[in-house]
């Protein structure tokens, strides 16, 4: 599912700002790291959470992460606190 939206976002950012290939795939790959953030195995202070869920938020909202996705990652970020 991942891979689909890296590739709807290479195809719109390309055909809405007529940028190059090369900085498309920067683009794509950046939200692809963003997207699959590492849920580290410590505690974390609420500051933390809270600036991840903001982050996957946004992808939610941008179509990047589903519904599922999101509520599986930020039940995770929930536990460190």
């Amino acid at each position: 599912m991942l891979g689909t939206a890296v590739g709807i976002v290479k195809k719109t950012v390309g055909a809405v700002a007529k940028i190059s290939i090369t900085e498309v795939a920067k683009v794509a790959d950046g939200v692809k790291a963003v997207s699959e953030l590492i849920v580290p195995d410590r505690k974390r202070s609420l500051a933390e959470v809270t600036e991840d869920l903001k982050r996957l938020k946004e992808l939610r909202d941008l179509g990047i992460l589903t519904e599922e996705e999101f509520e599986e990652k930020k039940k995770k970020y929930m536990e460190m606190l």
